[in-house]
């Protein structure tokens, strides 16, 4: 195989040796026959400008430089100038192995999608090899799950098929804080015709970046009313599960990733100390409804467990666990 594949990475505020060493690792890809899209989201420090020395000394790199819109519009923009057969997203605080390309191609179908994973360490494990094909709703059952082995609801570590993107105008929603990543994927499996391939090989590294995203726009003075309007709108899912959760065990996965978005919503507005709000009063009675179903469902994790029954005696008390555990992680990592 040798087709064109778009590698797109939406670059905003991220720490210049991160998107150095993120484009190092894509540009050293082993398949060559790739074009890297670096969409500057209006960052206002130097990293329009290291993308652009990218693109002056590899042809194979363009950058698009456009207004601060968010992570959404950033990766709709690459998808919308993209050349490639396939497509392939990649965080510019990430780095991935120079087999990373070619690992996500090698059972790659059009009309498909084809998943590998990624670690939290610097070097790749020797884990044993676990493969699986799933079909569509097996997949989406999976990107659901709460189970280690099964496909992320992240866009990285996935190779998608930009014709089906394209003709059934697939974007990732703007308007949402949390969750467009997954309704993205979700969306997109509801539309794949073959079968989904999955890999626990991990070349994608995902570093843990206390200025990320992610981190960025859910942080305490970040956040807004109409935000956690946009959050809760994750809840839009429901919208489009009579056409798509049609498998029982699709809807019983659908139920506890639900389960999981309310009490990041919880999260959220501890945060911002907005527990008041009409949205926490929801979610927290999804919470309630819901906790012995997912305390007694061998799906979730024991740590998924503890942030449900910790939310359930009080979202504050999850929210200080949350930040305690991430801190722990960090001062690892830094050591």
């Amino acid at each position: 195989m040798n087709d064109l594949v778009s590698v797109v990475i939406p670059v905003y505020k991220v720490p210049e040796n991160f998107l150095r060493e993120c484009m190092e690792s894509v540009i050293a890809q082993n398949y060559t026959n790739i074009e890297i899209i670096l969409v500057d989201d209006g960052s206002p420090d130097n990293c329009g400008r290291i993308c652009d020395e990218y693109a002056e000394t590899d042809t194979r790199v363009a950058v698009i430089h456009k207004q601060n819109e968010g992570v959404s519009e950033a990766r709709n923009s690459g998808i919308k100038v993209a050349h490639g057969k396939y497509i392939i997203f990649i965080d510019s605080d990430d780095t991935v192995d120079r087999d990373y390309v070619e690992i996500l191609l090698k059972n790659m179908k059009p009309n498909s999608m084809t998943v590998c994973s990624f670690r939290r360490e610097m070097y790749r494990s020797d884990n044993s090899l676990h493969e699986r094909i799933y079909t569509p709703s097996e997949a989406q059952a999976s990107i659901l799950s709460c189970q280690k082995l099964t496909i992320s609801g992240a866009p990285f570590c996935k190779c998608f098929d930009l014709e089906l993107i394209r003709k059934n105008r697939l974007y990732f929603d703007a308007k949402l804080k949390i969750g467009e990543d997954l309704i993205f994927c979700i969306k997109y499996t509801g539309f794949v015709s073959e079968n989904v391939y999955f890999s626990n090989i991990a070349p994608y590294y995902y570093r843990n970046n206390p200025n990320s995203l992610m981190n960025n726009r859910l942080r305490k003075s970040n956040i807004k009313e109409e935000d956690i309007v946009n959050i809760t709108s994750l809840y839009r899912l429901f919208e489009i599960r009579k056409t798509l959760f049609n498998d029982i065990s699709v809807r019983t996965e659908w139920r506890l990733c639900t389960l999981s978005a309310a009490v990041a919503l919880l999260r959220v507005l501890s945060i911002n100390e907005m527990l008041d709000n009409k949205y926490a009063k929801t979610a927290y009675a999804y919470v309630k409804n819901n906790a012995q179903f997912a305390l007694l469902n061998s799906n979730m994790t024991i740590k998924q467990k503890l942030s449900v029954l910790l939310s359930f005696i009080h979202p504050k008390l999850e929210m200080w666990v949350f930040d305690l555990r991430n801190k722990l992680r960090m001062d690892n990592h830094a050591r």
